[in-house]
């Protein structure tokens, strides 16, 4: 869904590729191994990215720790624009379940905070497996706060425990340090950025609004109260023919209900608290 409203390819994927066209067992075992029909037609990994063609199924909402897919696109955008530092590792099975933690440590002052954690699943029972490109964690903050630039001297250590809290000796993760310069922000100098919006500009009907649609829209206005929109916004509308911004730096000029021009100031009403849900990713616009 992602991929589709960024306009990219969305059934397929570039990673794999020898291992996505060979049929996937027991899925693809005989009748008496696996006896579900639509399984075993579509034991290749490759059918499962059109998964309302094989497998006849749609999602009501599609939504990643509470944001839709325009919300989400518009984070990962936000997040790409700044330099970013990660730790990278790679995975493959290892017969058990592990907790892997790990900390930067500082050559200079030998002092360590920890940086992040992530599980790895597994049992004596799985299929043989190995990522063939590095999974990666984005460690920026830990940076900062250790007040470390990439370049300086420091290295990842890291601890790998079973779920029962025992040390597990002789895991290889190769963790390696990478980073990503931001895309920029305006005036910047950097690679120019379209501003970030919601692909939906179409107004609509509080009383047509599906479920996924409302909670997008909730989900919205939320930021919007948290970030104190509504104050910027109301203050075109505060005051007679002034309408000062919080520290009193800028004036605005304003209208009253009754007046002639309060019609246009209605619309730009409307337009900036639409503006607002577009820049947070609303699927809607009302």
């Amino acid at each position: 869904a992602l991929q589709k409203f960024r306009g990219k390819s969305y059934n397929s994927a570039n990673c794999a590729i020898e291992m996505l066209r060979q049929p996937m067992s027991p899925f693809s075992l005989s009748s008496d191994i696996n006896p579900d029909a639509q399984t075993s037609e579509h034991s290749v990994p490759f059918d499962v990215f059109d998964y309302k063609k094989s497998f006849h199924y749609e999602y009501d909402t599609l939504e990643l720790n509470g944001l839709s897919i325009p919300q989400l696109s518009r984070e990962i955008n936000r997040r790409k624009a700044k330099d970013r530092v990660f730790v990278t590792f790679m995975l493959e099975g290892l017969k058990k379940s592990l907790l892997v933690q790990y900390y930067i440590k500082d050559d200079a002052s030998d002092k360590k905070m920890k940086a992040g954690e992530f599980y790895v699943l597994g049992s004596e029972n799985e299929m043989p497996w190995k990522y063939d490109r590095a999974f990666k964690y984005d460690i920026t903050h830990v940076m900062d706060e250790m007040k470390l630039h990439y370049t300086d001297k420091y290295h990842i250590e890291y601890t790998v425990t079973d779920l029962k809290g025992d040390a597990v000796e002789n895991v290889k993760l190769n963790p390696t340090v990478v980073f990503q310069p931001g895309f920029g922000r305006y005036g910047q100098g950097k690679k120019w950025m379209d501003p970030i919006s919601s692909a939906s500009r179409i107004r609509k009907n509080l009383k047509d609004l599906n479920e996924g649609e409302i909670e997008s829209l909730k989900a919205t206005f939320q930021q919007m109260k948290k970030d104190g929109k509504y104050e910027q916004i109301a203050a075109f509308h505060g005051l007679p023919a002034q309408c000062p911004n919080e520290d009193g730096t800028k004036v605005y000029t304003c209208c009253l209900h009754g007046m002639p021009t309060f019609p246009h100031w209605h619309r730009l009403y409307v337009a900036l608290v639409e503006d607002e849900l577009l820049a947070r990713g609303s699927g809607v616009a009302v």
